[in-house]
């Protein structure tokens, strides 16, 4: 799992991401330098060679033998 979020983001805590990130299994967390709560919208290209990544290289889940 990838977990994504903006590092100047004021709805959600920087400490929620990293709290998920420590409790997930097999999970991976990313901060956006300089984008808020939309991080998608704010830096979109950043947005995108996160997801782009994951899909090429996925993180194994802890349901695969």
């Amino acid at each position: 799992m990838r977990i994504v979020q903006g590092s100047k983001d004021q709805v959600v805590p920087a400490v929620n991401a990293t709290y998920l990130g420590e409790r997930l299994p097999n999970s991976r967390v990313d901060f956006i330098d300089g984008a808020g709560h939309f991080c998608w919208e704010e830096r979109p290209d950043d947005y995108a060679a996160l997801v782009i990544d994951w899909w090429r290289h996925p993180t194994p889940t802890a349901l695969e033998p």
